[in-house]
């Protein structure tokens, strides 16, 4: 069942303080900090910040370039792709994979984001606690004025352990210019029903919002660093499938949004409205915005737009009470076996941080599409590019987080686009 909120578009007062979150388990175990652990720690989270932003400019001028280098070779054939990587360093905090494409020069080949391997992990406790929901509701009631209630998360209970052998996930989500070449790749009308028979996504010819125009012939996006929507379910599956990948599992992608400390978001338990596009702080700006925008936000394996922006696609089928089921705390679970919808998972650009929460599910007709679900991909992962150490837990708060939010970027076709998620009905 697609559960949806109503939203009462109240701006926030004023932005909320970043505080540091400590579980009421872990705030036992840890020592108090002296001045000279602080100072490092923040150092540590600056540091970390600015490598991802890094990033976040580097994928910006790579699409751009292969936007460009699209539109002016358009008749070129398009090559396939596959999702191989090599593991590499950044500093001593994570091994991030780095993908290498067996495709030759043509500019229109499918490109992807650098892949993070994940490690593997016995008993990560997934799902959540009713205590948990009940402080996500009055958030939601009393500071946001909206209409959440402890029947939206059931489904989400109860803690279950999990095992979980190591995987590689995209660093990122797909994005436009990225989905368009795949199309390319499988020729005219693919989009119709060039996935598994179902349609793969909506072009500007079905839908005016769409950030994929096909003129008969050719595939070209409207905004290439945006994250790709308007996609089904089987159209996220056939592209990761072209480039050797999968769609993550619905623990897998919990897993990675959240590490192994408990937290609820994916920089910690707090709600930060620097660290991810929701509908709080209310904008007038509709629509998500372009990949990697919220460098403060990453997971604790260094993972952007793991809550928020555009929901996200994964493989599992979805069952309201899938989590009280033995088959959840089997090793590496896939879900139920049938069903009618998809499970997907993080939230969106016009959610309630409610829905934004790393520990939310949600779900959705998976030949269908929306304006808030995208997706990213996944890999097995080899034993030789299995970290040797673990990801560094950074401090919830970032001194240097933006004091507003990033503008929209101009190519963003929101003239009408409207919220049609969970912030504006409740079903």
């Amino acid at each position: 069942m697609h559960k949806r909120i109503i939203g009462c578009g109240v701006l926030l007062v004023a932005v909320l303080a970043a505080v540091p979150s400590i579980t009421p388990s872990a705030a036992q175990s840890v020592p108090t900090a002296n001045a000279a652990t602080v100072e490092a720690f923040v150092q540590q989270r600056f540091d970390a910040t600015q490598a991802y932003a890094a990033f976040g400019d580097l994928n910006v001028t790579v699409d751009a370039a292969f936007a460009l280098a699209q539109t002016s070779t358009a008749s070129v054939p398009a090559a396939t792709a596959t999702l191989m990587a090599t593991p590499t360093q950044i500093g001593a905090d994570s091994t991030v994979a780095t993908p290498t494409l067996n495709v030759t020069t043509d500019p229109l080949s499918i490109t992807v984001s650098e892949l993070v391997v994940i490690p593997g992990v016995d008993a990560f406790q997934m799902g959540t606690t009713a205590a948990e929901v009940a402080i996500a509701v009055n958030q939601c009631v009393v500071t946001e004025q909206g209409n959440c209630t402890v029947d939206m998360a059931a489904d989400s209970l109860p803690v279950h352990a999990v095992n979980l052998a190591p995987f590689q996930i995209q660093r990122s989500e797909v994005t436009a210019s990225q989905y368009a070449a795949f199309l390319n790749s499988l020729g005219p009308n693919s989009h119709l029903n060039g996935c598994e028979g179902n349609p793969c996504a909506l072009t500007r010819g079905e839908d005016e919002t769409a950030l994929i125009e096909f003129d008969g012939t050719t595939y070209s996006n409207l905004a290439s660093t945006l994250p790709m929507y308007k996609v089904t379910w089987y159209g996220a599956k056939a592209f990761c499938e072209a480039v050797g990948g999968r769609l993550p599992t619905e623990a897998e992608w919990e897993y990675a949004a959240r590490g192994t400390d408990g937290r609820v978001f994916p920089w910690g338990s707090v709600w930060d409205p620097l660290s991810a596009r929701t509908s709080i702080p209310a904008t007038t700006e509709i629509g998500p915005l372009p990949i990697n925008s919220y460098p403060s936000g990453v997971s604790p394996f260094g993972l952007f737009d793991m809550s928020g922006n555009v929901a996200e696609w994964v493989s599992d089928w979805y069952a309201p009470t899938f989590y009280s089921n033995p088959e959840a705390s089997t090793e590496n679970p896939l879900g139920p076996t049938v069903g009618s919808e998809k499970v997907i998972r993080g939230g969106s650009w016009d959610a309630k941080p409610f829905f934004a929460r790393a520990v939310h599910r949600q779900s959705f007709n998976p030949v269908e599409t929306a304006a808030w679900i995208g997706f990213r991909c996944a890999a097995d992962a080899t034993p030789d590019m299995v970290p040797t150490v673990s990801p560094t837990v950074m401090p919830t708060s970032n001194p240097n987080a933006q004091a507003t939010l990033p503008p929209p970027p101009s190519l963003v076709p929101t003239e009408t686009l409207q919220p049609d998620s969970e912030a504006t009905a409740a079903g």
